[in-house]
């Protein structure tokens, strides 16, 4: 699925110049699940940009348990569009599509995504200092920018399920737009996944959504962001590039909390169709890049 070279995860086409401790990610492997589900999120992207010509990607990365991706759409989705944007993203994973690495100056790329109108990625980018060089993964049509690593073929990813729409302000500013996040999980196969979506004792499809007083503190995260969006280019990019997660923010006021909130920590609400959502309905916070 990947390696690891000096204990950092990079591509299976990464090059070795030199010699290094050299380890392969197999499904067996602890890091192969964070390295499934980003390729999940990316594969998600491309199903919903298929389907829904002009929706914008944001963020993508991958989460305990599963993943998630960030949307700009004037529309919302629905429960049954998730439906079909998951067929499209099996048909994909038929489609057997390689994953390629390329890199881009941060000038190109800007220049690259608005091209695309990609504005909000465009955005994200405009932050990194000029001299950085990002890569970016492409798989058919569709083009990310990313740090990777990735599976090198979508026919990789077998074992997924969409599993709801809530809403994130672009930045984690109430301001800005409300953008749509769909949440996803995926598993090396459809044992593990079964086993998560019907645990011993109910189904988690099923379960209702808890009702939540106001003006309470608000509950940890089940996991943070795991896999960043943004790197230099190299080994040492690798490791110490620019990552989209919510670590190292100041302390915030989320909208209708009486205590001030970890960045860390997700505002949980009901499960609704993201236009049922009043606007200061926030589940999650997106830290700066």
């Amino acid at each position: 699925m990947a390696g690891k070279v000096d204990g950092r995860l990079v591509d299976l086409s990464h090059p070795i110049a030199a010699d290094a401790a050299l380890e392969i990610v197999t499904e067996k492997h602890p890091d192969a699940l964070d390295v499934l589900r980003h390729s999940t999120a990316h594969l998600l992207a491309q199903a919903t940009q298929r389907l829904f010509p002009g929706t914008q990607v944001t963020i993508g990365p991958s989460i305990e348990n599963g993943f998630y991706y960030d949307f700009a759409r004037k529309t919302a989705f629905t429960p049954d569009d998730l439906a079909t944007i998951e067929a499209e993203m099996t048909k994909i994973v038929g489609e057997g599509l390689p994953v390629l690495r390329s890199v881009m100056s941060r000038d190109e790329a800007v220049a690259f995504f608005k091209g695309k109108n990609e504005h909000y990625k465009a955005e994200i980018i405009e932050s990194i200092p000029a001299n950085e060089d990002l890569s970016l993964y492409a798989q058919g049509e569709f083009i990310d920018l990313c740090r990777g690593p990735h599976v090198p073929n979508t026919s990789k990813l077998r074992a997924f399920k969409l599993m709801k729409i809530a809403g994130a302000y672009w930045r984690a500013d109430a301001k800005n737009e409300m953008l749509q996040r769909v949440y996803g999980t995926s598993w090396l196969n459809d044992k593990d996944l079964k086993a998560y979506l019907f645990p011993v004792g109910g189904s988690r499809e099923a379960r209702p959504p808890q009702a939540r007083p106001p003006a309470r503190p608000v509950p940890p995260a089940r996991g943070g962001a795991r896999s960043g969006l943004l790197a230099s280019e190299g080994l040492a990019g690798l490791a110490g590039g620019r990552a989209v997660h919510a670590q190292g923010l100041p302390r915030q006021r989320l909208p209708g909390s009486a205590l001030p909130a970890d960045p860390r920590q997700v505002a949980v609400g009901e499960d609704r169709p993201l236009g049922q959502l009043p606007r200061q309905h926030v589940h999650d916070f997106v830290g700066e890049p």
